[in-house]
């Protein structure tokens, strides 16, 4: 079971990388961290539709993984984590994907199972909260 991953990894995951095109994205960037790669150049190398990784790559720029690097014309993302703590995360989550794949895949898909059952218990509660009219 996933729970064989190393310590804080699922929470990382859960915290920080909530698709996989995130976490190909994610792993795409880190490995040559001087590079910056427009949505569609990482869009390009994996395979994946051009919305889904400008999606991907705003939401880890919003998590501190990556920035926004500068230079003239369309956007474009560089892999710069905010901290130290950060960066070990990222290398830690890059050797258990080495060694234990299905593992990554099974925590990130138990994240996204938490995150649709909260989303589904909050809203039944919602649909149960009386509103007081004013009169």
């Amino acid at each position: 079971m996933f729970r064989d991953l190393p310590p804080g990894l699922v929470d990382f995951l859960r915290d920080n990388v909530s698709s996989y095109e995130e976490l190909n994205a994610l792993l795409l960037l880190s490995r040559a961290p001087a590079r910056a790669w427009a949505p569609a150049e990482a869009a390009e190398s994996l395979n994946v539709p051009l919305e889904l990784m400008k999606t991907a790559l705003a939401a880890l720029c919003a998590s501190g993984i990556l920035v926004e690097a500068t230079g003239e014309g369309a956007k474009s993302y560089r892999y710069a984590p905010s901290g130290k703590l950060l960066a070990e995360q990222v290398a830690t989550l890059h050797r258990a994907y080495v060694e234990q794949p299905m593992d990554v895949v099974q925590a990130m898909t138990a994240n996204a199972i938490e995150r649709v059952r909260s989303s589904a218990a909050r809203r039944l509660a919602d649909a149960f909260r009386f509103e007081r009219s004013k009169k």
